[in-house]
């Protein structure tokens, strides 16, 4: 499977994270009405740990850390995040997937 990396903040991760829903919080006749980005975002929300999330919220705000995605995670993200109205850290992540997939010559 491809899989692409990013370089975030540690603000554009918790935005990115706070962008998905909760899929413990999300009925299985909610989830029935999504589409396919959504749902592979929220299987991705599923697969993170508590410890990823805590090691993300004590990182330095300055810095720039990696963050590796699968390829369908990427594609989806940048889907949802063009149909939304973005904060500033939104902004940056989608501008940082835009170049990403740019440069692995994956866009359309």
């Amino acid at each position: 499977m491809f899989k692409i990396t990013l370089r975030l903040y540690r603000s554009q991760f918790a935005a990115f994270i706070g962008f998905i829903p909760d899929p413990r919080n999300l009925s299985f006749r909610e989830s029935l009405g999504l589409r396919i980005e959504e749902l592979i975002l929220l299987d991705y929300r599923a697969k993170l740990t508590p410890a990823q999330v805590f090691t993300w919220r004590n990182r330095p705000t300055t810095k720039r850390f990696a963050v590796t995605i699968s390829l369908q995670v990427a594609r989806a993200l940048y889907a949802e995040l063009q149909a939304h109205q973005l904060t500033p850290e939104l902004q940056g992540l989608l501008c940082e997937l835009d170049q990403e997939l740019v440069n692995a010559g994956l866009t359309d």
